[in-house]
């Protein structure tokens, strides 16, 4: 359930943040270092309770509140400059138009692209993000998906966070679609790697 989940969630940061005080208690010429750890680990955590809130929000059926016409191209730009490890990640994104809820498709772009980077690529692998013709397709190059993980129609069937920590953010990225009329596809390539890849309506550009 959803208070199991967040709990798994967020035991991880709370012990990261007790460690890092405790490290500035310990060595006093740590203790700057400490401090950012536990900033930076802190705003993660805000970030995991802000996705947990809008799961509970996807699981009592609420709809998209804020559709609007938007650029997703450039919304995943902005999700993959604020992850930590940008570095990583190569995107390749054409204009595109979807009519959306803005936050919960930077929530299910976010989960994907980090789901790929702690748990597809390899250690110093790369994650390549592909935005075109209403989708964004996450590909890594690491061992890919378990086949349990799939159905015969390539949609994916995500347990719950304690699957290793894949199965709550790609069950929320799941949702995200479904609510707006999308879906999320799953498959691993012949030469390694998954792709995931997250569908939405594009909106046809004005004639002219």
């Amino acid at each position: 359930g959803l208070i199991a989940d967040a709990a798994h969630e967020l035991r991880t940061p709370i012990a990261s943040i007790r460690a890092s005080l405790e490290s500035a208690q310990l060595d006093p010429t740590a203790a700057s270092a400490a401090i950012e750890t536990a900033r930076t680990t802190s705003v993660r955590m805000g970030d995991t309770l802000d996705a947990l809130l809008t799961w509970a929000r996807l699981e009592a059926g609420t709809e998209p509140a804020g559709m609007t016409e938007l650029r997703l191209d450039q919304l995943v730009e902005d999700v993959v400059k604020d992850l930590d490890r940008d570095e990583r990640v190569d995107l390749v994104a054409e204009p595109v138009i979807v009519r959306a809820d803005a936050a919960l498709i930077r929530i299910a772009v976010r989960n994907l692209v980090e789901n790929a980077l702690v748990h597809g690529a390899t250690p110093e692998g790369r994650v390549t993000v592909r935005v075109a013709a209403g989708a964004v397709a996450v590909h890594d190059d690491g061992p890919g998906l378990p086949p349990e993980m799939l159905n015969v129609a390539g949609v994916p069937r995500f347990r719950s966070a304690h699957d290793g920590g894949t199965g709550l953010g790609l069950s929320m990225a799941t949702r995200i679609a479904e609510l707006h009329g999308g879906k999320l596809i799953a498959r691993n390539d012949d030469g390694g790697g998954a792709e995931l890849r997250l569908l939405l309506s594009e909106v046809p550009s004005p004639a002219g």
